[in-house]
């Protein structure tokens, strides 16, 4: 955390992470952490997300989610 905070970052961007960030880590960047979710949320949630798990089940359309994080998984405000 404190090599985290000595960087100063405005914003932290997870991609493909598959870990819940803690509160302390959430807390470092000035605007918020973007999580980068690989598939449509509220649909297919969780880690890891499977588009051949979501194609398997006969949907039709895929995409991926940019949303803020919080303390939850896939909880936070979508973008």
């Amino acid at each position: 955390i404190e090599e985290l905070i000595a960087y100063r970052p405005e914003v932290m961007v997870v991609v493909a992470f598959g870990q819940i960030l803690t509160k302390e880590v959430l807390a470092v960047p000035e605007k918020g952490c973007i999580n980068v979710h690989a598939s449509l949320l509220t649909q297919c949630t969780g880690a890891p997300p499977r588009f051949s798990r979501w194609i398997l089940d006969g949907q039709k359309e895929t995409g991926v989610t940019t949303m803020f994080m919080d303390e939850g998984l896939d909880t936070g405000d979508m973008l």
